[in-house]
């Protein structure tokens, strides 16, 4: 890492994971053998969604057939704060003492985000990063991961208060002989209906 011996980021949740709304506290640490000219060191937390995948087709006649391949992908940002930890934000550069560091930091998630996810098609991914800059470029990078548990409130959602009907087919009923063979038989193969209504539930702790 050149000047830099140590660039870590550390979550005072040491499970890192969070819920809406809560803070995300942690600290920057930077060590360094000599004096650094910089311009600024930063915190940035992020939150954002992309999805991607493919549709192939044949198109053409005969031998001169080939496939058509089209990309389809979107993203979606949920959150970009940064916070100015060292130095004055502007043109203006400044030095880095030699030594190790440590720069607190604080983000607050947004009330309605989605919980973080992993697919074969794409990614719900949150993270803090932490960027050294010099001459209003990136000098050294550092990310750190973390998961978003977005409860669901049912008792918010309308539709989840509603009733099924449920029609199912009613196993043989009847008495088992000494060879295991099954008499007086009734009700085989007759449906019965039933009718399940769902209401959602408020939990209080």
């Amino acid at each position: 890492m050149g000047k830099i011996n140590l660039f870590e980021i550390t979550l005072n949740n040491l499970e890192e994971v969070y819920y809406p709304e809560q803070h995300v506290q942690g600290v920057l640490t930077v060590e360094s053998r000599e004096p650094i000219k910089i311009t600024a060191i930063r915190a940035v937390c992020h939150g954002k969604a992309f999805v991607h995948w493919t549709k192939q087709r044949m198109r053409g006649p005969g031998v001169t057939q080939y496939r058509n391949i089209r990309h389809y992908s979107a993203t979606e940002k949920y959150m970009e704060q940064a916070v100015l930890l060292y130095g004055k934000g502007n043109k203006e550069t400044c030095y880095l003492p030699v030594g190790r560091h440590s720069y607190p930091f604080q983000f607050q998630l947004p009330s309605v985000i989605p919980s973080s996810f992993e697919g074969d098609h794409g990614y719900i991914r949150f993270w803090v990063k932490g960027t050294i800059e010099k001459n209003w470029r990136t000098y050294h990078v550092t990310k750190l991961p973390f998961t978003v548990i977005s409860p669901l409130d049912l008792n918010k959602i309308p539709a989840a208060n509603v009733s099924y009907l449920v029609i199912y087919k009613l196993p043989p009923r009847g008495r088992r002989t000494d060879d295991g063979k099954l008499t007086q038989m009734r009700d085989n193969g007759q449906l019965s209906r039933t009718r399940l209504h769902v209401k959602s539930v408020e939990q209080s702790n």
